[in-house]
C-alpha cells in the first residue's frame, strides 16, 4: 500500500490541523495531516513580517525545511480603515502578549469610541502558505469585509466581528459573520494546499 503524503501544519494547534485534514478529505485529497505539536524539536520563527503573507510564508518554509516535508501555515487578523489598517499583523498581540480575545476586542473598540459607525469599515484578512522541503512556497490570501460594532448585548461584552456586507441593517451581534469569517480563513488555506497538490 502506498503511504499517504504527509502535511505538517506550522502551528501547535491540533484543532487547526484537524480542520485542514477535514477540508482536504472533503476535496478527495488524502493527506496525513500533522501539527508542530507532533514535532517538539521544531520551533516556529517569530512573526516579524510586515504583512500576513510574509509571516505565513516564513512559517511554512521554516517548518517544511526543518522537517523535510510539505508544510502549511497561515497568518490572519483584523484591519480597520479608520485606524489606517491597524491592528493588522499585530492583531494577536494588540493588547499585550498575554491578552485574551476579549481584551483585544475591548482595546480596539475603545480606540473606535469616537468613530461613527458609518466609518468603521474593517476586514478580516488571512494569508495561507504551502511550503516544500526545498524552500519553495505558494501563497493564497482572502478577506471578509465588514464593520466593527460596539458592545453587543446585556453585560456590555465587546464584540469585534465583521458583519457581512450584504446585510442592510447594522447588527450588534452577527453569529453568521463569525461563521463566514471561519469559512474564508479555511478556504484560503484549502486553496493554496489544493493548488500545490494539483487537485
Amino acid at each position: 500500500m502506498t503511504p499517504r503524503p504527509r502535511l505538517v501544519v506550522a502551528s501547535l494547534n491540533r484543532a487547526k490541523a484537524a480542520e485542514i485534514a477535514r477540508i482536504l478529505s472533503d476535496e478527495g485529497v488524502d493527506f496525513e495531516v500533522l501539527s508542530l505539536a507532533d514535532f517538539p524539536q521544531v520551533e516556529l520563527p517569530p512573526e516579524t513580517g510586515e504583512t500576513f503573507a510574509e509571516n505565513a510564508l516564513a512559517k511554512a518554509r521554516h517548518a517544511a525545511v526543518a522537517l523535510g516535508m510539505a508544510a502549511a501555515a497561515d497568518d490572519s487578523g483584523i484591519e480597520v480603515e479608520a485606524l489606517d489598517g491597524a491592528p493588522g499583523v499585530l492583531s494577536a498581540r494588540y493588547a499585550g502578549e498575554a491578552a485574551s480575545d476579549e481584551d483585544r476586542c475591548r482595546k480596539l473598540l475603545a480606540e473606535l469610541r469616537d468613530v461613527p459607525h458609518g466609518r468603521r469599515a474593517a476586514r478580516f484578512h488571512c494569508a495561507a502558505a504551502y511550503g516544500t522541503a526545498d524552500g519553495q512556497a505558494l501563497l493564497a490570501e482572502g478577506t471578509c469585509e465588514g464593520t466593527n460594532h460596539g458592545p453587543a448585548h446585556a453585560g456590555g461584552e465587546a464584540r469585534n466581528q465583521p458583519s457581512r456586507p450584504r446585510l442592510s441593517e447594522t447588527r450588534k451581534a452577527d453569529p453568521g459573520a463569525a461563521q463566514d469569517r471561519r469559512e474564508r480563513l479555511t478556504g484560503a488555506r484549502a486553496r493554496v494546499i489544493l493548488g500545490a497538490y494539483g487537485a
